[in-house]
């Protein structure tokens, strides 16, 4: 368990993201003011999220109210996400399967990627493992506190993403799997309910309301975010989304897709064989990774139109850790050198798509943080930036970096200066690379900007970190210059251009 841990800590660290400029800058600020002293409740669902604020103050307290005692939360659970898959793979398994298990979830890239990210993605998909793991070793040992507590991991998932409680509505179908009823299982509800009605009363110290994330969450369901979010295109729906991405687009999978699809025909194929004593194990694996993804890909939210449940690459993470015992099974059947080699290759793919996704980032956010810079340098002038810089001030300013946040505005905001209208030098940057993500640009296209403004020069950030030298490698490989190859990864290691234009005295 040590060495596999060690792995998963050097694998994160090596690929570690950091700021990225999406919710983590919210999650932030709620954690960091409630080190403060300040208890006040947002409306906004990233804000009110007590199971990941709560414990990033803690450990804020701890470790400083630095990017540091920020990230440390997710990595923690991304790391305990590891133990709990290499005990269950032990229990349920045998030993060789639980270390295969271990590294295939230590260099997993999305699992790697999420445990350097300051979200609430490796805390929930911690609470969701540890309950489905809890409820099945509970079933095993006929053993009512443990199906408690896998109610109680279940309540702790309210605590971090609400929504995502559908998941566990999978469990109402293991007795048609296993042809039985255990009145055992019950126990689960009421642990479950507990947690809740914990955060409830949280709440109601908070704000007077025991029931305010339910109020909070119909408020935001009855804005019509989803649907017109989905009629821009800008929420994906479609009910194959996650099987692209586990057998087309690997890079946030690895090879896991393909090697856990293996093993359930494996086991089909040995269906006949004489009980190993593993049967149930294999059923329950097998029976939470297809759950899963049905009711991930499948469940309606809407009926009018009729809408299915949002699909996003970060959500995959609540069925990798099925996914990683089933592919271990798979491996762990194989001769000892076959399955060294197996598992060193598919921890070597993970490993490169780990890193490939932190460079990814990293120049996503390169400009934004080299507008920071400029901005820096010339501390007599006002900067309007895109979402993504002006986040970036915002974080720079929360874990303890130059705080430059009164002299960066929202690049909407160009023409009401307000208090910088006497400022001598008014700047405004429009960033390519991450244009198209921005949702509140002011303009269509990055070339649209107001005739009256002055081109004055450009930013082209340097991307830092492993995974952006390895994507500038690849891109300088002798024999690819010219190629379309060769193009495309220029393009993914170079960031495209932030120009910089001056900005009249007064709105034009």
């Amino acid at each position: 368990m040590l060495a596999v841990l060690l792995v998963a800590l050097a694998t994160r660290w090596l690929a570690y993201t950091g700021f990225f400029g999406s919710d983590e800058v919210t999650y932030t600020e709620s954690a960091f003011r409630v080190l403060r002293g300040d208890w006040t409740v947002d409306d906004y669902v990233g804000a009110n999220r007590l199971g990941v604020n709560l414990p990033m103050a803690a450990l804020a307290a701890v470790f400083g109210a630095n990017e540091f005692g920020a990230a440390a939360f997710s990595l923690i659970c991304s790391l305990a996400e590891v133990a709990v898959v290499t005990w269950a793979g032990w229990r349920w398994f045998g030993a060789r399967t639980a270390l295969v298990a271990g590294l295939l979830m230590a260099t997993l890239p999305t699992q790697v990627h999420f445990g350097g990210r300051l979200m609430a993605d490796a805390p929930l998909c911690l609470a969701i493992t540890a309950a489905f793991v809890l409820f099945f070793e509970g079933a095993r040992r006929r053993s009512s506190f443990l199906i408690f507590g896998a109610g109680i991991c279940a309540g702790l998932s309210f605590w971090v993403k609400p929504v995502t409680m559908f998941v566990f509505a999978i469990l109402l179908c293991y007795p048609i799997v296993e042809r039985r009823i255990d009145l055992r299982w019950l126990w689960m509800l009421p642990g479950t309910l507990l947690a809740m009605a914990a955060n409830g009363w949280v709440f109601k110290l908070l704000t007077g309301d025991f029931w305010y994330v339910f109020a909070n969450m119909r408020e935001r369901r009855a804005s019509g975010y989803l649907e017109a979010g989905t009629a821009a295109g800008q929420i994906a729906s479609d009910a194959h989304y996650y099987l692209v991405f586990l057998f087309g687009k690997i890079y946030h999978t690895g090879l896991l897709g393909y090697l856990a699809v293996a093993a359930i025909a494996w086991m089909w194929l040995r269906r006949r064989a004489p009980d190993d004593g593993q049967g149930a194990a294999r059923r329950f694996v097998v029976f939470w990774f297809v759950g899963l993804m049905l009711i991930l890909s499948l469940l309606p939210v809407g009926f009018n139109p009729l809408m299915i449940v949002p699909k996003q690459t970060n959500y995959m993470l609540m069925f990798v850790a099925p996914l990683c015992l089933l592919a271990a099974w798979g491996i762990a059947r194989l001769p000892t050198l076959l399955m060294a080699g197996a598992t060193g290759a598919t921890m070597a793919v993970g490993v490169l798509f780990a890193l490939l996704l932190q460079g990814s980032v990293a120049v996503f956010t390169a400009n934004s943080l080299a507008t920071l810079r400029q901005v820096q340098a010339q501390p007599g002038a006002v900067f309007y930036v895109m979402s993504n810089a002006y986040r970036a001030a915002r974080f720079q300013a929360l874990v303890g970096g130059v705080d430059v946040q009164p002299r960066v505005h929202h690049i909407q905001a160009w023409q009401h200066p307000g208090n910088s209208a006497a400022v001598a030098e008014r700047y405004a940057v429009v960033d390519e690379e991450s244009y198209d993500w921005d949702g509140s640009r002011p303009f269509k296209r990055p070339d649209d900007v107001p005739a009256c403004w002055v081109l004055a020069g450009e930013l082209r950030g340097q991307p830092a970190g492993a995974g952006a030298a390895l994507l500038r490698t690849a891109a300088a490989t002798p024999g690819l210059g010219g190629t379309a190859i060769g193009r495309r990864l220029e393009a993914l290691a170079v960031p495209r251009p932030a120009r910089i234009y001056r900005l009249p005295e007064q709105g034009c």
